[in-house]
């Protein structure tokens, strides 16, 4: 197939569709999984039995925060296509 055939371009975009797709649901299910931790993470803090211990979940948790923040960064950039193709009005456009 050319690779700048219509076919080809299609397929490319398609990939792109299914890309995206896969990405956010991945990076969703990542920012759910970070917002759980938190309440564990405060709950050490809570408990901890010397600063060290907190110094630790500390970092933890700031790194439990970044994590959270790349991945809601991927799901932000992936939202508008997943949500255009759901759409059942723009379903179709796909098949």
């Amino acid at each position: 197939m050319d690779k700048n055939s219509p076919a080809a371009e299609l397929e490319h975009f398609l990939n792109f569709v299914d890309a995206c797709s896969q990405e956010y649901r991945f990076a969703y299910d990542k920012v759910n999984e970070e917002d759980r931790k938190v309440q564990d993470f405060l709950h050490a803090m809570e408990f901890a039995k010397d600063q060290a211990e907190r110094n630790r979940v500390a970092t933890k948790l700031q790194k439990s925060r970044r994590s959270r923040r790349e991945n809601k960064d991927l799901v932000k950039r992936d939202e508008k296509v997943v949500q255009f193709f759901t759409e059942e009005k723009n379903r179709g456009f796909l098949n």
